[in-house]
């Protein structure tokens, strides 16, 4: 519940009004939930979690999605996640993709670099 909250209170008041929960942040995280719940059972499990993510996250590489899977759905555990778990993840699984992102250009640029070549993104 704190996640909603820190989502939906008014930081100068602290106090959380009808639209905090209205808030249009909230209601695109809650409607992407909802999209890839296929079961309606309030969980995301792991497939439908991986699925989202492949979504998301479309450039991609699937062992890529593995690892920002496993970050919040270890293997061998038939975890699911709750819309509250979802919110405190966020954050952290976009983190996670950023990380990814970046160790690949750093990665490339380096391979750039021993062949004498100048990296430049696109």
């Amino acid at each position: 519940m704190d996640a909603i909250f820190q989502l939906c209170v008014d930081t100068d008041t602290g106090k959380v009004h009808l639209g905090g929960f209205l808030n249009p942040n909230v209601v695109k995280i809650k409607m992407l939930f909802d999209k890839y719940d296929e079961d309606r059972s309030r969980c995301l499990d792991a497939e439908e979690f991986r699925t989202m993510l492949k979504d998301i996250y479309r450039s991609s590489t699937d062992k890529e999605i593995e690892s920002i899977a496993e970050s919040v759905c270890p293997l061998g555990r038939d975890q699911e996640i709750s819309f509250i778990t979802y919110i405190q993840r966020f954050r952290d699984i976009a983190r996670k993709h950023d990380a990814i992102q970046l160790a690949k250009k750093r990665k490339a640029r380096e391979k750039a670099n021993l062949k004498g070549l100048v990296f430049t993104e696109n």
